[in-house]
């Protein structure tokens, strides 16, 4: 019997796989050594008489409906959960049996290209019904349909994986929540080999996105950066830069398009000093503005994944005990979705409003 997730009796803490347990020889309680040798004796001695049998009570014992049990720490969790709240392990297991299932009625038939084909000689669908290339897997799935896919919530990275800071990657994915497998793998691999992920949601978004996953001193740094920026460039834009574009194509109306470039510098060239300024600190401004979206790629995941763990560290610190520590991990994880769609907004009335108001 696997004791991991059940409790010492004695010590009330759960077993984890490089404990050192006792099982009584009469009941099958299981205990720490070291709780065992202090007591001196099973804890539930008193119920030997009684014909007590641990795995039988353990069986019988009733699981909240509605709701799982955690295989390692033995939380009782909500049913549908794919991560254990209090350790963060999976609380799914999904085998692939067909997969494996195939392979062995493939071995007595190793010179036959098509496997176990009984009485279907040259048929390459054997004993399938209708010639479904697919068997009788449930609706004619290649591996036994949708429910041989195993989803790992914590993308393959073990919870007590220990991240910066001290902090577990259990505890880290609390903070992450959302699109856990892919963060676990990306900070598994700053943590193993220093190498960290491009960010394309952070390219495409920038500052916006730090915000989004509530970095907020760096994503709002950022993010102030990126709109002053893309204001003065608007503002050039439809001030002076427009203007001179438009007076090149109306002069210049038989003009080939691979001349409109090197015209509109001539015509820059020309204005007076003012608004010459104005269109080549619009263009900086331009420049600046897509540079920060292609940095924020470059820096998100590692960004986050250092934000993560010092927000780990911060909560463990300043929290009285482990379950206050889980739910102030709960509260302040996720993503600010409102602040998102925020931002949006402002982008829409920065990048439209001189339309009405430039008129």
């Amino acid at each position: 019997m696997d004791y991991i997730g059940f409790r010492c009796p004695v010590c009330d803490k759960n077993f984890h796989a490089d404990d050192d347990v006792v099982v009584c020889p009469v009941c099958g309680t299981p205990h720490h050594r070291k709780c065992y040798e202090e007591l001196g004796h099973c804890y539930n001695e008193d119920k030997h008489s009684e014909g007590y049998d641990f795995e039988k009570e353990e069986n019988e014992s009733d699981v909240p409906e509605g709701s799982v049990k955690c295989k390692n720490c033995g939380e009782i969790n909500s049913e549908g959960t794919f991560y254990c709240s209090k350790c963060g392990t999976p609380l799914i297991d999904i085998p692939n049996n067909n997969f494996g299932q195939n392979q062995n009625n493939n071995q007595g038939n190793q010179g036959n290209p098509y496997g176990n084909n009984d009485n279907q000689q040259g048929n390459p669908f054997g004993n399938n019904q209708n010639g479904n290339p697919f068997g009788n897997n449930p609706n004619g799935m290649p591996f036994g349909g949708f429910n041989a896919v195993q989803f790992d919530p914590m993308g393959g990275v073990a919870p007590e994986t220990e991240f910066e800071d001290g902090a577990k990657a259990g505890e880290v994915a609390k903070l992450v929540k959302q699109n856990t497998p892919y963060y676990m793998q990306v900070f598994n691999k700053i943590k193993t080999f220093n190498k960290s992920k491009f960010n394309f949601a952070g390219l495409l978004f920038g500052g916006g996105y730090l915000l989004y996953r509530k970095q907020y001193k760096l994503g709002g740094f950022i993010t102030a950066i990126m709109i002053a920026c893309y204001t003065f460039f608007t503002y050039g834009n439809y001030t002076v830069i427009s203007q001179v574009l438009n007076d090149v194509v109306n002069t210049h109306t038989n003009m080939n398009p691979s001349d409109i470039y090197p015209m509109f510098m001539s015509a820059v060239e020309k204005l007076d000093t003012g608004d010459y300024l104005i269109v080549i600190f619009s263009f900086i401004c331009l420049l600046i503005y897509y540079a920060l979206h292609l940095v924020c790629g470059f820096i998100a995941n590692r960004c986050y994944y250092k934000h993560c763990c010092k927000q780990v560290k911060k909560i463990k610190s300043q929290s009285s005990s482990e379950t206050a520590a889980d739910n102030e991990l709960q509260t302040k994880g996720g993503v600010n979705t409102a602040l998102a769609f925020s931002l949006i907004v402002v982008m829409l009335i920065l990048n439209y409003a001189p339309v009405f108001l430039l008129r």
